[in-house]
């Protein structure tokens, strides 16, 4: 995406890409960034009180995750998985997971996808 962007016109700094983006040592920065990993550790980001907020009830008719059963009209969120459409582009990272990684299976990756990247 980067490259996309040099192309548009973006100015960008290749050493700082390097150190920031791709994890490559940089002689004047004491600090360390990991490079891209498609089996990296995933980051879990509702974490502590966003908990009490996806335990609140929603109305049915505006649930993300048709699978999510209801009760009078109500259902509870509990980090249901944002819908992905069907022929959507799927970066290969997340194939290269599922491959190394068995238990790693999003339940929300469409049966039709375009595998990109």
């Amino acid at each position: 995406m980067i490259n996309q962007a040099k192309a548009a016109g973006l100015q960008t700094s290749t050493a700082m890409i390097n150190h920031l983006v791709l994890g490559k040592a940089r002689r004047d920065s004491s600090r360390v960034y990991a490079p891209p990993s498609s089996t990296a550790k995933l980051h879990t980001s509702l974490k502590g009180l966003w908990w009490l907020l996806e335990a609140i009830p929603k109305l049915a008719k505006w649930r993300e995750w048709p699978k999510r059963r209801s009760l009078l009209g109500l259902y509870l969120p509990l980090a249901e998985p944002r819908p992905i459409p069907e022929g959507a582009h799927i970066h290969r990272s997340v194939f290269e997971r599922m491959c190394a990684v068995p238990e790693y299976r999003p339940p929300n990756l469409p049966s039709k996808r375009i595998r990109v990247g």
